[in-house]
Parts: C-alpha cells; sequence; structure tokens
C-alpha cells in the first residue's frame, strides 16, 4: 500500500535560506569587493565602456555588503543569469528531509528538486538517494505483487542480487535492480553478467529505470530462447506497474 503523501512540502525554490558568512568567507569578499570597486570606480573616468564601468561597481558593492553584513549574497539577476551562493545549503537541507520521506513521496520530492535546482542531478548524495529511493520503491511493489505466503529479502553481497525472491514450495527468484541516469541504456555487458548470474541461481528478474540497448535486448533474447529463464522489465513510475506485476507472477509461478 503507498505511503501517505509527506505532510512537510518541499520548500519554495524563490527563496533559498541563507546563513551568516563564516570569517574566512567575509575576508574573502572583502578581498574581492575592494579591487572590484576600486576598479569600476577609476574606469567610470577612463574608459567609454559606462555600462561595464558601472557593472563592475555594482558587483564589488554587493561583496562589500557581505563583508558588513555578513549575510550570504543570495541571487544577482542580469537577464537570464542568477548566481545563488545558498543554493548548496538549501539543496542539503532538501535532501536530508528526503531522506526520512516515504519511496512513494520521495520520488516526487527528488523531481521537484532537479526541476527547481538543475544543477542536482549531477550531485553524488542526489544520484544516491535517486537510486536508494528507487530500490526501495521496487521491493515494494514487487513484495506487492508475490502470491500468498511469498516474501522478498535483500540479499547478501556475495550472491550479486539485490533482492531474493522465496514462494511457499515453489523456486527462489533472485532480482536485481539497476539505477541508472536518464540519458543512459543497460548495456549489453551488464545483461552479459546479468544472464551469466542467472543461470546460476536458475531464475532472475532485472530491474531498471531505462531500457536495454538494443546489442543488450538481443543478448537477452538469445539467453531466453536458450533456455535461460531471465527476464527483464523497465520501470519508470505507476505507468509500468501492470509490466512488473506480470513479470514478477510469471516468475513466481512456478
Amino acid at each position: 500500500m503507498p505511503e501517505p503523501a509527506d505532510p512537510d512540502p518541499p520548500d519554495s525554490p524563490e527563496e533559498p535560506e541563507a546563513e551568516a558568512l563564516p570569517t574566512l568567507a567575509r575576508t574573502l569578499a572583502g578581498i574581492v569587493g575592494v579591487p572590484l570597486t576600486s576598479a569600476g570606480a577609476v574606469a567610470v573616468f577612463t574608459t567609454d565602456n559606462q555600462a561595464g564601468s558601472v557593472a563592475l561597481v555594482l558587483v564589488g558593492a554587493l561583496f562589500l555588503v557581505m563583508l558588513v553584513s555578513g549575510n550570504p549574497l543570495q541571487s544577482l539577476g542580469h537577464g537570464d543569469t542568477q548566481l545563488r551562493f545558498a543554493l548548496a545549503k538549501r539543496r542539503k537541507k532538501e535532501l536530508e528531509r528526503i531522506e526520512e520521506t516515504p519511496p512513494e513521496a520521495a520520488i516526487e520530492r527528488l523531481a521537484v528538486l532537479r526541476a527547481v535546482d538543475p544543477g542536482a542531478s549531477k550531485d553524488p548524495w542526489f544520484i544516491q538517494l535517486s537510486a536508494q529511493v528507487y530500490e526501495r520503491l521496487i521491493e515494494r511493489r514487487i513484495t506487492d505483487a508475490l502470491p500468498s505466503g511469498g516474501s522478498a529479502q535483500f540479499a547478501t553481497l556475495d550472491e550479486g542480487f539485490d533482492l531474493r525472491l522465496s514462494i511457499p514450495r515453489g523456486d527462489h527468484v533472485s532480482v536485481t535492480i539497476k539505477f541508472r541516469p536518464a540519458t543512459s541504456l543497460v548495456s549489453v555487458r551488464e545483461i552479459q553478467r546479468f544472464i551469466g548470474m542467472t543461470s546460476v541461481v536458475g531464475k532472475a528478474i532485472m530491474v531498471a529505470n531505462v531500457r536495454l540497448s538494443r546489442p543488450a535486448a538481443n543478448a537477452l533474447l538469445q539467453a531466453q530462447e536458450n533456455g535461460i529463464r531471465a527476464q527483464f522489465v523497465c520501470w519508470r513510475d505507476q505507468q509500468d506497474d501492470s509490466e512488473l506485476r506480470s513479470v514478477v507472477q510469471q516468475m513466481t509461478s512456478g
């Protein structure tokens, strides 16, 4: 059963939270701000590039404000350009909240964070947390699809799989879960390794958030034709629930 949505919604992206700058940061702001302001002031009287000169003065003044007030610069808008000094702190806080959120709500919050902060998708913590949430979602959906009396346990590291499905008076089924960036595909090397492990354990399912590459799909089809009981499911959201449930029920029916 899906968990209720987290009552604590993500913060509005328009106003990142800030904390006082440490002494070193304030010192650096002064080191940067004084030369910029001085250079801009001199340039106003010695060059014809008035717009550039004024920009130097304004940017230098902003750094000096940071020095005096001790507050970080939240954003500096100029056309489509925005500098956000407090974004890293805000992202960290949201990722901490997501860690404590049930997977159904967590995956939605990760999508929101990626939309308002595109740079988050390259953050190692964001990537790791996305993989963890995806694994929790798949484990829950597979458990719901098992026949009465069936169970899913996390596999040990030496097994090479993520889950081990147990069915009363039936064979075990192993499951491996792959989370990849949206721009990638499951490679032929990954599927060949999966096929090799399946030939040892008997039956296995691979679930991934991306599709197989063409060579990987051909390798899996050939293995299935040779009697290897291996199945692949691409699960990205609830629209793929029926396919996942069908494969799980097929592999656990005997």
